[in-house]
């Protein structure tokens, strides 16, 4: 786990979907693979935390099975800081949907996403358009770039509970 956490999750990403090529279910499996560790990792952390509280000593006492200790003890109370991570998480899928999306990696062309937004607007915006293979000018069509920094600020600002 350690080895696939010193490793950037983009660049896993861009290899695995460079390796399985476009699409949606090769886009949502490459992302998969780069963001797994960390959700492990804190599950990990949950679990142990969890395991060693009075009330899981207690059902192991009262002949509770692993299971059921689990179910019922473990699990409500390693939700919440998972879905919390989700949540933080979400705005970095999105941009590294994007970024896959750009490279010509991400969702096939009638899908709507952001990164094929930018690429289109760079090929509009290159003084050849009879070639849009190559990165030309370094000016992209700042809405659909703006409208995605917005939004992965927005989605990390919104879904970050306040802290009291």
């Amino acid at each position: 786990m350690n080895t696939s956490l010193a490793l950037p999750g983009i660049l896993l990403a861009i290899a695995f979907a460079a390796f399985l090529g476009p699409g949606f279910t090769n886009l949502v499996l490459a992302l998969a693979i780069g963001g797994w560790a960390g959700y492990a990792r804190l599950i990990r952390a949950q679990v142990m935390a969890v395991r060693d509280r009075e009330y899981v000593d207690a059902a192991r006492a009262l002949g509770a099975g692993g299971v059921r200790i689990f179910l019922r003890h473990i699990l409500p109370n390693i939700v919440q800081p998972i879905l919390v991570q989700a949540a933080i998480g979400m705005a970095g899928v999105i941009l590294a949907e994007a970024t896959l999306s750009f490279l010509g990696l991400g969702i096939p062309a009638p899908a709507p996403s952001w990164g094929a937004m930018l690429n289109d607007a760079v090929c509009i915006c290159s003084t050849r358009l009879t070639s849009c293979s190559s990165l030309q000018p370094p000016w992209p069509v700042p809405f659909s770039a703006s409208t995605s920094s917005a939004t992965h600020c927005e989605t990390t600002l919104t879904l970050v509970p306040a802290s009291k």
